[in-house]
């Protein structure tokens, strides 16, 4: 002990020790620690309900003057960082007394003493607002600049939980980008800041510095008894705390106040609403840097925005920038250093922000690009007889819509009860001899997706038929004879025969009362067959645009959203599949309208919110006003998307914040409603995988 401690202070820094360990006690298994592992239990559940904060003590409604946003947003957040911000005071106290008590705090070399920072920050788990008083409390009790910033700059971004939190939160590129430029800043920039830096300024460490900046502790007695060891302690942790208090808790309501400001004047739609360039992502680094944001936001609200269709690029640089650095480490380490090593600090953040955006940017669309050209560039001559060719584009014209009357009938009685409920019959036994259809491709996305199934009166003779889809043959058409039996109708189809079909839909799209036929295929588009009284003619097949750059549409609804009295189309597009953690733009789902039967897809409107790889899509009034609402199933990691219609053809993102979906699903299969309690109000049900061998079940809900 005597190699660190003077030994006229050995009773005070027992004191001391036990002091300190008894504040990271009771904030780590009272506060921090159950606080942080809540959050990162519930991974992007967390709702932010504040421009800076997770809770929203006092509600913000948008309707309110901006000063008054302002007010509120600076009363949360200081409601927010109370607990870290009271720790990080005591704490900086008590190290700061502990300091004064030892003869050494510090090593020889630049980067050793980053080291050291980055070995104490890192443990704290306090955001970086509450982890500035602390490095102040080291700088000030002896520690060199580079183990003060360290710590500062690892507390909020290397704690264990937080980055439990980034795994399961963000892309693991974008996790372990931030991982490794945080290192790369804690070892090798603040390093290099430093030695830039007068020599002054790196450490204080003798008496008449000390004395300069906080009163030493009183000289003991040689005989200095336990009672006086503890009051003269009592003393000197008072002073201190004093110390710390007076030179950060101004600063820290000011910089509150500031990034209140800042997070309501420039709200972070201007970013959605920018295309990806240099100046936004400058822009957003900036903020991130400026923003004195709680522990775990960086990842919560990085993950919200990707959740929200925000560029990468964008969401990367929020997610490295936000926590890293604030207006508040500015104050701070402007007070204890100088303005100029603030300065290089904050700029340092602000470059490794832009280049880590623009870097995840680049290599997001790369994956993509990569993505879609294993995809694209698979040989369907594997599933299909041939290429497809050009399709002409036929018009049609249908007759008019016919009157519907609607009779009350009673229900029939229930049939008796019985040892199953439903009998198994081979397909085959009822006339459906379709072949089975199998090959290298059905091991490969999206092939092994499977093919819809189609059920309709397409005939008009009073019973279902079925349609079959094929990426071999195109359609296979079953006719039913009124008895339960099929049996298999050629069709000429022409070159549908050709294509990858994967839906078929039974619709009555031009109003003429007799079902045609929607057929999605992959990577050649979709098409209406039009019914010509009970037969299908590939030369009456006209196309329906999509998205340029759409793959496939593998989910289909219809109804009449915009009550025109023709049903108009919901596209559930699908791209890459599990080759990409985020989805692009062309996974983007849309509204097609019908225009007086003619469903061209010349008349559309893409659908808000992230693209997602959607494999179920439906329409359904969820929420009983008279308007159909649309829910959107997504596969893999994408959450489901739910929107409310509002009976014009227009739908509204449902976000966490309404309240109405208090969760999703991920590996969506299918969407179903239905009044499973008979009370009038529809049930969702919503069908996942329960597991898979990646061993993703683990970290499904």
């Amino acid at each position: 002990m005597d190699l660190f401690v003077a030994r006229r202070f050995e009773k005070r820094f027992v004191l001391a020790l036990l002091l300190v360990a008894v504040i990271v006690g009771l904030f780590w298994t009272q506060s921090r620690y159950p606080s942080l592992n809540e959050k990162a239990m519930m991974s992007g559940a967390i709702q932010l309900e504040d421009p800076l904060s997770f809770e929203a003590y006092i509600e913000i409604k948008p309707e309110y003057p901006i000063w008054k946003k302002i007010v509120f947003t600076t009363i949360n957040w200081v409601k927010t960082n109370k607990q870290g911000m009271t720790f990080g005071v005591l704490f900086g106290a008590a190290f700061l007394t502990l300091f004064n008590y030892m003869k050494r705090h510090s090593f020889e070399g630049r980067f050793s003493n980053s080291l050291a920072g980055l070995g104490f920050g890192a443990p704290l788990g306090v955001c970086v607002n509450c982890a500035a008083p602390i490095a102040k409390a080291l700088y000030t009790g002896g520690a060199r600049a580079e183990a003060a910033l360290s710590a500062m700059i690892a507390s909020p971004t290397l704690n264990i939980i937080v980055l439990t939190m980034l795994f399961s939160i963000m892309p693991f590129y974008m996790a372990v980008v931030k991982i490794l430029f945080s290192m790369v800043i804690i070892l090798a920039a603040v390093p290099l800041i430093c030695r830039f830096l007068p020599q002054k300024q790196l450490q204080i460490s003798t008496a008449a510095q000390k004395a300069a900046r906080l009163p030493l502790p009183a000289e003991p007695d040689e005989d200095e008894t336990v009672a006086v060891a503890v009051t003269r302690f009592v003393r000197d942790f008072a002073m201190n705390l004093w110390f710390i208090v007076s030179r950060t808790v101004p600063l820290m309501l000011v910089a509150g106040f500031l990034g209140a400001v800042v997070a309501t004047l420039v709200p972070v739609q201007w970013l959605a609403d920018a295309k990806f360039g240099f100046v936004s992502l400058v822009g957003a680094s900036l903020i991130g840097t400026f923003l004195p944001v709680p522990i775990g936001f960086d990842v919560v609200a990085s993950g919200a925005l990707l959740g929200s269709g925000l560029d990468t690029g964008y969401v990367m640089a929020l997610l490295f920038t936000l926590g890293s650095f604030s207006v508040y480490s500015y104050f701070i380490v402007a007070g204890m250093l100088s303005a100029r090593a603030a300065s290089l600090l904050g700029a340092v953040v602000v470059t490794f922000g832009i280049i880590s955006g623009a870097g995840v940017h680049y290599y997001h669309a790369y994956k993509t690009k990569m993505a879609l050209e294993i995809l694209t560039g698979f040989d369907l001559n594997l599933v299909t007889t041939a290429h497809a060719g050009a399709l002409a584009d036929v018009t049609i014209t249908g007759g008019a819509p016919g009157n519907v009357t609607i009779d009350k009938r009673s229900f029939a009685p229930r049939s008796p009860a019985a040892e199953t409920a439903f009998t198994r019959l081979e397909a085959w036994k009822l006339g459906i001899d379709k072949p089975v259809e199998f090959s290298f491709a059905d091991m490969w996305p999206p092939f092994w997706e499977g093919r819809s199934l189609a059920a309709g009166d397409y005939d008009n003779d009073g019973d279902v038929d079925l349609v079959s889809a094929s990426t071999e043959k195109g359609l296979y058409f079953y006719a039913n004879d009124g008895t339960g039996k099929y049996s298999a109708i050629e069709f000429p189809i022409g070159k549908l025969t050709e294509l990858p079909v994967f839906n078929a839909a039974l619709v009555d799209i031009d109003n003429d009362g007799w079902l045609d036929l929607f057929v999605t295929t992959y990577q050649q588009g979709n098409y209406v067959l039009v019914n010509d009284r009970g037969r299908f003619d590939g030369t009456r097949m006209r196309p329906v645009v999509n998205r340029e750059d759409a793959v496939l549409t593998l989910a289909a609804a219809f109804a009449d959203i915009d009550r025109d009295g023709d049903l108009d189309l919901a596209l559930g597009n699908w791209a890459a599949g599990w080759y990409r953690r985020v989805p692009g733009e062309e996974a983007r789902n849309r509204i097609v309208f019908n225009d007086d039967g003619k469903l061209t897809g010349k008349l559309f409107s893409d659908l808000p919110g992230i693209p997602g790889e959607t494999l179920s899509i439906l329409f359904s009034d969820v929420d009983m006003d008279g308007a159909l609402d649309l829910l959107v199933a997504n596969d893999f990691e994408q959450p489901d998307i739910f929107y409310f219609g509002d009976g014009t053809g227009k739908f509204r993102q449902i976000l966490r914040q309404d309240n109405v979906i208090p969760m999703t699903t991920t590996t969506t299969m299918s969407v179903k409603t239905a009044d499973l309690h008979n009370d009038g109000t529809p049930e969702i049900y919503l069908a996942q995988i329960a597991g898979r061998s990646s061993g993703i079940s683990k970290k499904l809900k």
